[in-house]
Order: C-alpha cells, then structure tokens, then sequence
C-alpha cells in the first residue's frame, strides 16, 4: 500500500502521516511537499509545488503505483475587510489552495501514477458553509474546491475516488484566526486526521467530511 501525503510536514498533514502510520504499519508512507534540504534520511519525500504545473508533471513522472494520494494544502491568501480586498488578492488565495489541488486531480485524470480504484482527498475547510469576518476570500476558494470534487468524482477514470476533508478551527491556529471565530470550538488534529483515513476506505466518492468541534452552534 502506497500512500502519498502533499504537505505532510504542515499542520494537519503531520497528523495524518502520524494516523496513516498506526491504522497500517505496513503502508508505504511518502511526504510530498517543496524543495527542502533539511529532509530526514529515514524518510520517503518527494519534492512537488502544487501551485507549479511542471513541478506537478514532474511528481507524477517519477512517482508511480500511487493508492492514495492526499493533499494537506494551506492557503496563502488574505484575511481582510471586503472594502479593502482586490481581485489579485482573492486571485492568490485561488492560487495557493484551488488551482493547485484542482491541477493535481486533472493530470492525475491523465495518467496512469493513481492505481485502479485508488483515491485523492483534497482539503478544504469550514468557510465555505460558516460564515466569519474577514474571510470573504476564503470562503470562495473553500466553495470552489468543494463544488470540483463534487462534480469531478463523476468522471475519474479507473473507479479513481475523488474527496475532500472540511476541518473545522485548529486548536493550532486558534491565535491566528481565534479573534475571528469567536464561539467555535476548536477542532483536534488527530480527530481531523481520521476524516482523511475515513475518505480512504469509505468506498465513498465525491463527498466532503467535515470535521467540526463536537459543541459546533448549527447554523439555521
């Protein structure tokens, strides 16, 4: 079993490489993520920019017999008052998360790196159904990354399954973004990484797994 985990050294991606690790100690685990030199020596990484297409071409060339691919992408966009958001910045947001796991999924339609009946679990996050201040911009691009999955799970080749984890606000991030998600309750890494293991053997396609603190206010 071969799994690849792109950002696996991020926030959540090191939980779900911890979690892969113990629901099967046989898994072939590699860790997908930029060019780095301090990479340790016991460890299978790969270097691949999601955000670059031939870095992604190049991934895909020398990383073959692929059964799970997952991709842990951050977002590299700005949090801000509408008044002062321009379409460049929402554009580098769409970049940085959308277009990146949107090219994956594409050239992975193309050739043959994902074995029959493997999956790809993209991420997202809350923003898209819950609405805070400040993250018009992130809202759009967690939407836009929910809504391809949905429809491109009809049309991979292969019996390829196509999902997305939606984690909640990470106990991690909380002083980042706490001032801003006022009355959410954080969400723990381990608990969002299971929804990742979940998205693997579901047999489920085109689905988001939302990951949300167990008091989480339902909004009407």
């Amino acid at each position: 079993l071969k799994i690849v985990v792109i950002g696996g050294h991020g926030t959540i991606g090191k939980y779900i490489v911890k979690a892969l690790k113990e629901n099967d100690k046989t898994a072939e685990i590699w860790i997908g993520g930029r060019p780095k030199k301090d990479k340790k020596s016991e460890e299978r990484y790969v270097d691949v920019d999601i955000s670059d297409t031939k870095s992604v071409e190049s991934f895909f060339s020398h990383v073959k017999e692929i059964d799970h691919l997952i991709i842990s992408a951050g977002y590299d966009g700005p949090f801000g008052p509408v008044s002062k958001l321009t379409k460049e910045d929402i554009a580098k947001g769409f970049n940085s998360k959308a277009f990146g796991q949107i090219d994956v999924v594409l050239q992975a339609a193309k050739n043959s790196s994902i074995n029959e009946k493997g999956t790809i679990t993209l991420t997202t996050g809350m923003l898209d159904q819950l609405v805070v201040p400040l993250a018009a911009g992130l809202s759009a691009v967690n939407g836009a990354v929910n809504s391809f999955v949905r429809a491109v799970a009809t049309e991979m080749p292969r019996g390829i399954r196509v999902n997305a984890v939606s984690p909640g606000l990470l106990v991690e991030t909380v002083p980042h973004f706490g001032s801003v998600t006022r009355g959410f309750k954080p969400v723990e890494g381990p608990d969002v990484a299971l929804a990742y293991i979940r998205s693997i053997y579901s047999g489920l396609s085109g689905r988001i797994f939302e990951v949300l603190g167990s008091s989480h206010v339902q909004e009407k």
